[in-house]
């Protein structure tokens, strides 16, 4: 199972919420949060925490930065940060705890971006090679993201982050958002 902590949301709603569903049509999900998106029974193969606070101890895990305030926040584990590249706040964060960083953006300069996006169909292009919690290198692709309605750029390379960065890569083929 892979653990996914979304800090420093702030007031509005995490994307880790928003994202839930999306991510629920090609894998088992359970929230920490005030909605469960899994049967009982089911065994599920991410676990997305959200708005965690305080000293945080995974042996690994994602964590998605979405800005301040993160200052509060001790963290014991190996993690991958899957970041905004525009948010100082999450950049120094990521320094500070010695987080291996992906960024998520529109330029050239973010490792996962969006090549092209109409109504229909997004393509998230990985512009260097990432390694996995898993330990697999990923190397430089493009990945086709069916959408069946409007969604942020933002929203799309963090789901694409998550999966890949989970060795859930091959879902995305799938991944109809």
């Amino acid at each position: 199972m892979v653990t996914v902590f979304f800090l420093g949301s702030g007031q509005r709603q995490s994307i880790g919420l928003r994202l839930a569903p999306a991510l629920g049509k090609v894998m088992e999900i359970a929230c920490h949060s005030r909605r469960q998106y899994t049967q009982q029974g089911e065994q599920p193969q991410l676990f997305l925490a959200e708005g965690a606070q305080g000293h945080i101890c995974c042996p690994k895990g994602l964590i998605v930065l979405e800005g301040a305030p993160l200052e509060h926040i001790a963290l014991e584990g190996e993690f991958i940060g899957i970041l905004p590249c525009n948010s100082r706040p999450a950049l120094e964060f990521a320094q500070k705890n010695n987080i291996k960083a992906v960024t998520c953006g529109l330029s050239p300069y973010d490792t996962l971006t969006l090549s092209s996006i109409t109504g229909e169909r997004a393509v998230v292009t990985l512009q260097r090679e990432i390694r996995t919690l898993g330990g697999i290198m990923v190397e430089p692709a493009d990945f086709p993201i069916t959408l069946c309605r409007p969604w942020k750029a933002e929203a799309i390379l963090t789901v694409a982050a998550i999966l890949l960065l989970g060795d859930f890569g091959g879902q995305l083929s799938q991944l109809a958002l």
